[in-house]
């Protein structure tokens, strides 16, 4: 985290992604929260910036997507694949040894019973909740109205910004522009953007193959 005296006057998340793990939209959101205490934080949206995407922007002081950009999606869905079947015809057998009722809630050697099953929805519904009572806070607006344009479904970036789930259509320019206004420097002001995470060279993008193979 940086400190106040850094010389970082705004920070520019940029996202492109359609989303993934929950865990980790949510920890990453709490660090764009954590980071706005210090100084402006501007999301710049690329193609997509979706379910997860859109999870970690929601909390920034503006969001600026590409009218193009796939956003929205806010929502979430869990599931798993039952491969006993597979492994029967393998002539695979397991044996499962548990401690507590939901322990194997996510294992892969059978499918859900209709309590475990009512059980990971209840999950999915306490997430798809507290999503949108964060996306509310972020977006100053109340939970019905967020409701209104989430349950999965996905924008364009021009639709997100009718809806309220963006503030304005442009590039990393726009976004550039905005930080400076928040961050409250000059026009004529020179700036310095740092990229971060910095480019590898090609030794070090090489060293850095060999010890994944490894």
């Amino acid at each position: 985290q940086a400190s106040e005296d850094d010389g970082v006057r705004a920070i520019i998340l940029r996202v492109d992604s359609p989303g993934g793990s929950g865990t980790a939209s949510d920890a990453i959101w709490r660090e764009v929260a954590v980071a706005r205490l210090k100084k402006p934080v501007v999301v710049s949206m690329g193609d997509y910036a979706a379910s997860g995407g859109y999870y970690i922007a929601m909390d920034a002081d503006a969001i600026v997507a590409e009218p193009g950009t796939i956003t929205g999606s806010l929502g979430v869905f869990s599931g798993k694949f039952s491969l006993r079947g597979l492994y029967a015809k393998l002539g695979v057998s397991q044996e499962t040894v548990r401690r507590g009722k939901n322990a194997t809630l996510f294992s892969g050697w059978e499918p859900w019973t209709d309590e475990e099953r009512a059980k990971v929805r209840g999950l999915n519904v306490a997430f798809y909740e507290t999503f949108i009572a964060k996306a509310a806070a972020g977006r100053k607006r109340t939970p019905q109205e967020i409701d209104a344009v989430a349950q999965g479904r996905v924008w364009t970036g021009e639709e997100a910004l009718r809806a309220g789930l963006v503030d304005a259509l442009g590039g990393l320019d726009t976004a550039v522009a905005v930080a400076r206004a928040r961050a409250r420097i000059a026009k004529g002001q020179e700036i310095q953007m740092v990229v971060l995470p910095q480019r590898k060279g090609l030794l070090e993008t090489l060293m850095e193959r060999q010890d994944e193979d490894v």
